[in-house]
């Protein structure tokens, strides 16, 4: 029998590798695989710490960027134009095929959808781009038209000057405008009939020759004010803002978009109609003109639709309307006191309204309208006095007034 002492310790190697690998078939199979992976990982992890330990691109990032900035903003740009010209032209092959498999109908109907899609995001930038644009080129009221006004102030001077009641004249054919528009055939003197007279102001009336016994009317006014300049009496036809301290019947009024160069405004206008009614909004499209030497002052306003005023219920849009306005100083000067004017204007309200009621209106709220527009211009020329008695350089400001344009003078007064 062994006793321990007898016992020789192992010291060749093949020993010692017998004895580790009798250790590690001790323990299981899976500590031992994670022992070696573990150190596996950490090893891996030494050695990409001391490669890039000292880089100067892990110590300052941002000077990296900001040194290759042009390098990085060029390979950002190809990868999205590459990303961007591969979906577009996707999309255009897809659209393509659509189109050649069931027509035009289908591709738009596509489009369509995708639009109202792309419309329903709260954060869609690309929207004003898709937005109508109103077009001036096309909807500008012409020169020409504004210019057709003075035959038409010619000839209601005529009829306020020789109207026995049923305004007729011998050579009424020669007055007969050679353009046969909606508005120049009523342009001529014939056909009108007085509705109010009085000594400074008249109205007349005749049937739209397109809307024959439907009881729709062309109003003409004519009036003289002897104690008003023109160029207060004209402002007043032009200034929104003005006009909403005098004009209790305007609800809204504000002007939507404007072309400097023709002196041309498109206008919205919500008009106060009486309890038994809506009210009613008109979006016009309206220009002036300035003849200075003939001491003129034409404006032409007409209906049209803008996309950015929309109808909106109950209120009841207007969608056929036209005025013209003519304003002629009898003084010097559009600055002086004394002025002509007529106004001839049609809207088709929609609405079959009794004949007594619509005379009954034109009777008392058309001579009303007129005087509110005369109390307006006196108190306009009264604001302008006080403003130059109180302000020190008024006699400069007159010599800059005078010196400008007859467009640029109505608004500096």
């Amino acid at each position: 029998m062994l006793s321990v002492s007898t016992i020789k310790p192992i010291t060749t190697p093949e020993a010692s590798l017998k004895i580790q690998k009798h250790l590690y078939s001790r323990h299981s199979y899976t500590d031992c695989k994670f022992w070696c992976k573990k150190n596996d990982f950490q090893a891996k992890i030494n050695v990409f710490a001391n490669k890039f330990r000292f880089h100067p691109a892990t110590l300052k990032p941002s000077l990296n960027i900001r040194q290759h900035s042009a390098k990085i903003l060029k390979s950002w740009s190809q990868q999205f134009e590459y990303v961007v010209t591969d979906r577009v032209r996707k999309s255009f092959q897809l659209l393509a095929l659509y189109n050649k498999w069931w027509g035009n109908f289908t591709s738009n109907l596509c489009l369509q959808r995708v639009a109202s899609e792309l419309l329903k995001g709260r954060k869609f930038y690309f929207t004003a781009c898709l937005a109508p644009i109103f077009q001036w080129e096309k909807n500008r009221i012409s020169e020409e038209e504004l210019s057709k006004l003075e035959v038409e102030f010619n000839n209601a001077k005529k009829l306020f000057m020789n109207d026995d009641g049923t305004a007729t004249l011998t050579n009424a054919d020669a007055l007969q405008p050679d353009c046969q528009c909606k508005r120049c055939r009523h342009l001529n003197y014939d056909g009108w009939t007085r509705l109010y007279t009085e000594k400074n102001l008249k109205i007349w009336r005749k049937e739209h020759v397109d809307h024959p016994g439907e009881g729709l009317y062309v109003y003409k006014v004519f009036g003289h004010f002897p104690d008003v300049t023109a160029a207060d009496f004209f402002r007043v036809q032009i200034d929104v803002d003005y006009r909403k301290n005098w004009d209790t019947n305007s609800v809204k009024l504000n002007i939507v978009e404007s072309d400097r160069y023709s002196n041309s405004d498109i206008l919205y206008w919500e008009f106060l109609f009486p309890r038994m009614f809506h009210n009613r909004d008109y979006v016009c499209n309206r220009r002036f003109a300035v003849d200075s030497e003939k001491k003129l002052y034409t404006i032409v306003s007409e209906s049209i639709d803008h996309p950015k005023c929309p109808e909106k219920p109950p209120v009841h849009r207007v969608k056929e309307y036209w005025s013209h306005t003519v304003i002629q100083s009898t003084a010097n000067s559009f600055e002086e006191p004394g002025i002509e004017f007529t106004i001839t204007y049609y809207d088709n309200p929609e609405v079959i309204i009794p004949n007594y009621i619509t005379v009954w209106y034109t009777v008392v709220g058309m001579p009303e309208y007129i005087k509110h527009q005369r109390e307006a211009a006196l108190k306009l020329a009264d604001l302008r006095a006080k403003a130059e008695f109180m302000s020190p350089a008024r006699d400069k400001s007159k010599k800059e007034i005078q010196q400008q344009t007859p467009e640029k003078r109505v608004l500096l007064l």
